[in-house]
């Protein structure tokens, strides 16, 4: 057991990385002495790996900094660009058509740009450049001419951007924890509306950080310094556009998706460096794998667990073998999340629960296969799947009339769907909270409410069910759980990809029943990939869906498709995972910690030490014990929700609170061992 931690640990010391920017403004409190020293503090956060390099930007009006890659990234181009008296630093990277870059930018690869690219659109656009920027990003531009700072997020909300002011005085970062070490008056208290949200939600919405005086921006969103304050405003909103689609059927909707996302791919692998697929054995990333350039350019990963191969890895190893691409398997031990639980926490800057940066702690195999670049579906569930329309149960809201009530009924639906929260858990975590909390935390509810009834003001239910499962939308849907591959490694998802979802948000909501657009699609670029049968239902893409309207049940389906459709029926009856509780890894691969809670001594012992770290001023301590002591009781337990979000905040807290002195050192110490010891105690001392 201490082998495996000890394994997981090593990886995330010696492999993590985590690229960034950050900068503030002048001002007289800061001599020229002390910009460089307050740069580079700044970015020990986003260092965790001795072959980066931090390459500082001094300057008299403002100062940046940019965080690098290290080692076996140098095919990366540069995140810094100056001229005419403009700087710009990007943390991400650009996916322009071939045709739209310069000749003197072009480079090896013209369709993979960063900071040249963006500050010769601003140079000739203005902010409007924002608007034809393609990718994923997070970027600063410092323009000396008139003092203003502009900070942009890319409209997926992928990567994040923070900000803080005071007086006359500004900062800005890719982390929390970057601003948090600026100055010792910044993050001094809690924003007890987002910690409440966070806690219950498991996100925060908006643009709120766990901190009152720091701001996210909001995908989609521009920030500009005025030298006063900053002002936020969106350059893009998404729009669902259904109604006045080009396209005329479901069928065109399909071609559509194969041809775009073979477009995203090619522009996203015109460098040719080593790149891995996360492969499940489900649709979404065997339309990428199938999308890929043929001969395969990738290495598919799947994640697995010692002693047996899992139903899940067995499917992504045949899809693997149809599509001719290598696949390795990334074992994780019982106690994986016990391991990582703590830099998850900081990774995600405590504004989401831990348990989403599972690709932290990766194996060391993929160091040794020499994997630069991680491709993901991501958001192939949300974007083309009616993946919330099952969850929504519309009831006497239809037909729609778009009154106030009824709004208002349809915003409660909304809000008690996952798209915004699990709500068979929303009183279960409540229970976690103190007085205050619980009265802030229906603030936060109301005003989500108010959010959404505004948005139904103007949309149908389906539309607005649409547009809220496809973007950020002002934080009402989860925040990317995808931390742990956007910081690893440079991860290119090709559904981030403005084409593609301008195609997502044209597409009727019938048209997505039952992820028949994704189906056709694999059977398109991939007969072979369309015939292996789909993880989730034991049916392979290739055959008609048993409910899709034609039949009643699956009874009527299988007797039209014969004894064929029979042996998948019985695929789907094998590949149900166990019940919670049962074993610690389901056979789908994923890591049950309702079960981990009860036989994994290390993480029992983390959720044990994470409730006795909170406040009683902010949680119901006792309640929480005594929901640990029942739960562990009982024959099955149930409240890993509860847990995961305690460890989560309090994983966070152990190094950033309010009344804590900031960590003298923010990189991890050389004796980094296991997932109980900190880096940097509250005293600066490694512990």
């Amino acid at each position: 057991m201490r082998g495996t931690l000890a394994l997981a640990s090593e990886t995330l010391k010696a492999w993590h990385i985590m690229p960034g920017i950050l900068g503030f403004n002048r001002t007289p409190r800061l001599d020229d002495a002390q910009v460089e020293p307050a740069l580079r503090r700044m970015a020990e956060p986003l260092c965790y790996n001795t072959s980066q390099s931090v390459e500082v930007f001094p300057g008299p009006r403002f100062a940046c900094a940019v965080v690098n890659h290290g080692g076996g990234f140098e095919f990366q181009r540069p995140a810094s660009a100056q001229r005419d008296g403009v700087r710009v630093v990007v943390d991400g990277e650009f996916f322009p058509d071939a045709g739209e870059v310069p000749a003197e930018l072009a480079g090896a690869a013209p369709t993979i740009q960063r900071a040249e690219y963006c500050l010769h659109l601003y140079l000739q656009h203005g902010l409007a450049c924002v608007e034809k920027l393609n990718g994923t990003f997070g970027l600063a531009i410092l323009d000396s001419r008139d003092g203003r700072i502009h900070l942009a997020a890319d409209r997926f909300g992928h990567r994040w951007m923070f900000f803080w002011a005071k007086d006359q005085a500004c900062a800005f970062a890719s982390s929390v924890r970057s601003l948090l070490l600026y100055r010792d008056d910044i993050g001094r208290s809690y924003d007890q509306r987002g910690l409440a949200e966070m806690f219950v939600l498991e996100r925060v919405l908006e643009d709120r950080t766990l901190f009152s005086d720091i701001k996210r921006l909001r995908g989609g969103h521009l920030a500009t310094w005025t030298g006063q304050r900053w002002e936020t405003a969106p350059y893009y909103r998404a729009r669902h556009t259904g109604a006045t689609t080009k396209l005329k059927s479901w069928e065109e909707a399909s071609e559509e998706l194969a041809r775009q996302l073979r477009r995203s791919l090619a522009k996203r692998l015109a460098d040719q460096q080593k790149t891995g697929l996360f492969l499940s054995g489900g649709l979404d990333s065997r339309l990428v794998l199938g999308c890929c350039p043929s001969p395969p350019a990738i290495s598919t990963l799947t994640y697995s667990f010692p002693g047996s191969i899992p139903t899940e890895a067995g499917v992504s190893r045949r899809l693997a073998g149809a599509a001719g691409a290598p696949s390795t398997l990334l074992e994780r031990g019982a106690d994986y999340y016990a391991a990582i639980a703590a830099r998850s926490s900081e990774l995600n800057e405590g504004l989401c629960t831990f348990v989403g940066s599972h690709a932290i702690g990766l194996h060391p195999r993929l160091r040794e296969l020499g994997i630069r670049v991680l491709l993901t579906g991501d958001r192939s569930d949300v974007a083309f799947k009616d993946y919330f329309a099952g969850v929504l149960d519309t009831g006497d809201l239809t037909p729609w009339t778009g009154s106030l009530l009824q709004r208002r009924r349809a915003a409660r639906k909304l809000i008690g769907s996952p798209i915004i929260r699990r709500a068979h858990r929303q009183d279960l975590m409540m229970l976690g909270l103190s007085s205050a909390m619980k009265m802030e935390l229906a603030a936060a509810t109301e005003q989500c409410l108010e959010n959404l009834q505004e948005m139904l003001r103007a949309n149908s239910l389906e539309d607005a069910l649409a547009v809220t499962g496809l973007s950020d939308w002002q934080g009402f849907t989860a925040m990317a759980f995808v931390r742990g591959s956007a910081t690893d490694f440079v991860e290119r998802s090709p559904l981030f990809d403005n084409d593609i979802w301008d195609l997502a948000l044209a597409i009727p909501t019938d048209w997505r029943q039952n992820a028949r657009i994704v189906r056709r699609a694999i059977g398109l670029v991939s007969p072979a990939l369309a015939r292996i049968p789909d993880i989730s239902t034991g049916i392979p893409p290739g055959l008609p869906w048993p409910w899709d309207g034609r039949y009643a049940n699956g009874r009527q389906f299988i007797r039209d498709c014969g004894k064929k459709a029979s042996r998948y029926s019985k695929s789907l009856r094998a590949m149900r995972p166990p019940p919670s509780g049962a074993r610690i890894f389901t056979d789908s691969g994923s890591h049950d910690r309702d079960a981990a809670l009860r036989q994994s001594p290390e993480y029992r012992n983390l959720v044990t030490t994470s409730i006795a770290m909170l406040p009683e001023t902010l949680f119901d301590v006792p309640a929480i014990r005594h929901l640990l002591e029942e739960d562990l009781a009982a024959p099955v337990p149930s409240c890993a929700s509860l847990f995961e979000m305690v460890v989560s905040f309090a994983q966070f807290r152990r190094n950033w609170a309010p009344d804590l002195p900031r960590p003298a050192c923010a990189r991890p110490s050389p004796a980094f061992t296991d997932h109980a010891q900190t880096p940097c105690g509250p005293g600066g001392t490694a512990t």
